[in-house]
């Protein structure tokens, strides 16, 4: 606005109240079109929020509906909710405390129609011979050199599985073949970071893996990470690499990576989505919408290590 000298010479002016009201008009209709600004920007931004929340929660929605029911290997039983929509049925997501753990709540009613299904089908098969073995010995500890050095004598190919949920102990059981001098390669042949695997160091510095073979601490051993893998790259660096780097382990000479398959951010998200409701169902490493992407053929891939040659 104008100062009060600047307004003298107006009001000497027959015209100068004119003026001078036509200016106090136009700083008034600025002042409150300032005001509509700021009011607008901030329902835009109120808005803007709202939005996102209502588009995150449907993403969840359909996440669980397209994600959560195909991948009950990964997830177990824990889920908590249904596919009904309607507040007042049985397996509405209503239910809460103890009554989520009733057989005819949510999932635990489908899960129990479909085990009832396939009980069905395997009712009248005729009984394992194998379920009727009697152990003919005791279990007992015996030396690494009677026990385990025969098996790598007579195998090319030693395979570590796991036959339950992990802490088997195939970390340290790969890294006690590992050291066996016939032992040339170390491999990881499926799978990414949601497992892990401890081993201990010549200097007994602990070292945590979830993708580096168990191996990569023996020296003049072939460490790979295989094509059929996933990994990502990012997590991978900072979360092993960076130990080896700490310690001085010469790891260069020793580890090579396959094309393996990139967990990218959006795979974890997409796992993130999937699990909001029951968050221990997954390690959140990305690795369900991964695999999906891999069976799909549409994630992205490592270039293979030599490039053709």
């Amino acid at each position: 606005l104008p100062t009060t000298a600047a307004l003298k010479p107006w009001c000497s002016r027959p015209s100068s109240m004119s003026r001078l009201l036509d200016l106090a008009t136009g700083a008034a209709l600025g002042a409150l079109g300032l005001a509509l600004i700021v009011t607008l920007n901030e329902r835009l931004e109120e808005e803007t929020r709202r939005l996102w929340r209502r588009g995150l929660l449907a993403a969840s929605r359909a996440a669980r509906s397209t994600l959560t029911y195909d991948q009950e290997d990964e997830h177990g039983d824990e889920q908590e909710f249904s596919m009904s929509k309607s507040p007042g049925t049985p397996g509405s997501r209503a239910a809460s405390g103890a009554r989520k753990c009733q057989l005819g709540v949510g999932y635990n009613k489908q899960l129990a129609d479909e085990r009832r299904q396939i009980y069905a089908l395997l009712e009248n098969l005729p009984r394992l011979p194998e379920l009727d073995y009697v152990p003919t010995a005791k279990y007992e500890e015996a030396p690494i050199e009677e026990v385990l050095h025969p098996l790598i004598a007579e195998a090319s190919v030693i395979l570590v599985a796991g036959a339950y949920f992990g802490d088997e102990g195939k970390g340290k059981t790969v890294d006690a073949i590992a050291r066996h001098p016939e032992v040339k390669v170390v491999a990881r042949v499926n799978s990414g970071e949601n497992a892990g695997h401890t081993v201990f160091g010549e200097t007994g510095h602990k070292y945590d893996f979830h993708l580096c073979p168990s191996g990569l601490l023996t020296p003049g051993k072939v460490n790979m990470i295989g094509p059929e893998c996933v990994m990502d790259p990012v997590s991978f660096m900072e979360r092993e690499v960076s130990q080896l780097v700490r310690t001085g382990v010469s790891y260069k000479e020793r580890l090579f990576i396959g094309n393996v398959h990139l967990v990218c951010p959006h795979h974890k998200l997409l796992d993130l989505i999937g699990s909001w409701d029951a968050p221990n169902r997954s390690t959140l490493q990305g690795m369900g919408p991964v695999h999906a992407s891999k069976a799909s053929r549409r994630g992205l891939r490592l270039p293979p290590p030599f490039k053709g040659r």
